[in-house]
């Protein structure tokens, strides 16, 4: 071992030396050290939640941008509204109405840009024009968010049932969804959501009968009819008053 390494060696084992000289065992009294544990003695599980937000006896009233995951050939875009009344902090009842854009979506416009004689026209086919639906909206969580020491942000989770009518053409028929959303409020009372919607309902199918350029133009009614489930996903601005 030369000198260099040697000194290191020596400098190494005194500073190692004197951090551990310096420990000391320190010990407590038996009679300042706990015994037992206490639980906390509440009134109401709300003092649990310590609410930032309450919903019950207010008006909530909304409005929607839906895209109808998996529309095959008409327009996938919605606009609408929703007002609810919630009877309590878990229960609400409300309405939505719902307006189809116009027009085809991309897929449907490959049909209609066809070789002359086998264009579709989709414009002879009963289009999707509205949904209006009573509401149900059951509210399973609530929570809070911790953006900052001075900023929390109340969140909910609901599941909603809607039931009522759509409009294709000039015929309406049954329709049905169930939906799980997520809201997150500013403010207190403006909130921002995002909802997830299974839809079951009556549509008129839209190739049960030619609708190429070159066939006779059919009437409204002789399109069947079939039950469709489908998707959709609705983001959606509100206002609690």
């Amino acid at each position: 071992m030369n000198l260099k390494a040697a000194n290191f060696f020596i400098f190494v084992s005194f500073v190692i030396f004197g951090l551990t000289a310096k420990a000391e065992e320190i010990k407590f009294n038996d009679d300042v050290l706990p015994t037992e544990s206490v639980m906390p003695k509440l009134d109401s599980v709300d003092a649990v939640r310590n609410r930032l937000l309450s919903h019950k006896g207010r008006f909530e009233i909304g409005l929607d941008y839906l895209w109808a995951i998996d529309e095959l050939f008409f327009n996938t875009s919605l606009y609408g509204f929703q007002a609810y009344y919630h009877l309590s902090n878990d229960i609400g009842l409300g309405f939505k109405y719902y307006q189809y854009g116009s027009g085809t979506n991309d897929y449907g416009k490959q049909f209609e840009q066809a070789t002359a004689g086998n264009a579709m026209k989709f414009d002879r086919a009963p289009a999707p024009k509205s949904i209006a639906a009573l509401s149900l909206l059951n509210r399973i969580m609530y929570g809070k968010i911790s953006v900052t020491k001075e900023t929390i942000l109340p969140f909910i989770v609901n599941i909603e049932y809607d039931l009522g009518l759509n409009k294709y053409g000039d015929k309406t028929m049954l329709y049905s969804a169930v939906g799980l959303s997520h809201k997150i409020y500013f403010q207190k009372n403006i909130g921002v959501g995002l909802t997830y919607h299974l839809q079951v309902h009556e549509v008129p199918n839209p190739v049960s009968v030619s609708i190429k350029e070159n066939s006779p133009v059919p009437a409204e009614s002789d399109f069947t009819k079939k039950v469709q489930i489908s998707q959709s996903i609705a983001l959606g601005l509100s206002y609690l008053f």
